[in-house]
């Protein structure tokens, strides 16, 4: 009897520490056209996995417990692209196809943690400061180090959020930003507000939907 108890006991702390899962559905609105993107949550022990659906395009991220970025995978048959990017040991290596282009290359993090996904992260990490990371612009798999700030709570679509502000780090901060939110309860991705083009482009809004 003793053993079986042992065993169940053993079983049950097993599968708390195996894994943990939620899938979150996001509406984005730019001007009058709409869809949507899908991000699926597994943690297994100190390993986050995001799996990401945005129209054609899908990506596996695995981050760690400080919910840093350490690799994407990303595939999207409709732009001919399977890429691969890696962060280890403060450099990156990115290795595939993208847009039908074979890509192999590697360049150095300059010591910034990798956020992806800044506005999935942030609240798992920042608290009332400004912090530099590194990112890559999905459109043309380009590198950027931006900053991260914490403006505090206020309202956005009906929900009650903590905005994240982002920019270029440096000098080129003052061009260009845009606003990430999340959940202060649940530490989930809210949404998003961002202008993705010149003068006369609508806004762009990613709104969680459930």
């Amino acid at each position: 009897m003793k053993r079986i108890v042992t065993v169940i006991v053993s079983l049950l702390f097993a599968s708390l520490a195996v894994s943990f899962a939620q899938k979150h559905t996001y509406r984005i609105e730019c001007g009058k056209k709409t869809s949507q993107v899908t991000f699926d949550t597994t943690v297994k022990g100190d390993a986050v996995y995001l799996y990401v659906v945005l129209g054609s395009q899908k990506s596996w991220f695995t981050l760690d417990k400080q919910y840093r970025t350490k690799d994407w995978h990303v595939v999207d048959d409709v732009q001919d692209t399977d890429l691969n990017i890696v962060y280890n040991g403060g450099k990156f290596s990115m290795k595939g196809k993208f847009k039908g282009k074979q890509v192999d290359r590697t360049w150095d993090g300059k010591g910034y943690p990798w956020y992806q996904h800044i506005g999935y992260s942030a609240g798992h990490f920042l608290k009332s400061e400004t912090v530099p990371y590194n990112c890559i612009r999905p459109t043309d798999m380009e590198f950027f180090t931006m900053t991260a700030t914490d403006m505090g709570q206020m309202d956005f679509k009906g929900m009650k959020v903590v905005r994240v502000k982002t920019a270029p780090h440096g000098a080129f901060a003052k061009l260009w930003s845009c606003d990430y939110y999340y959940d202060p309860e649940t530490l989930d991705f809210a949404g998003y507000y961002g202008v993705e083009g010149g003068p006369g482009t609508p806004a762009t809004y990613w709104i969680l939907e459930k």
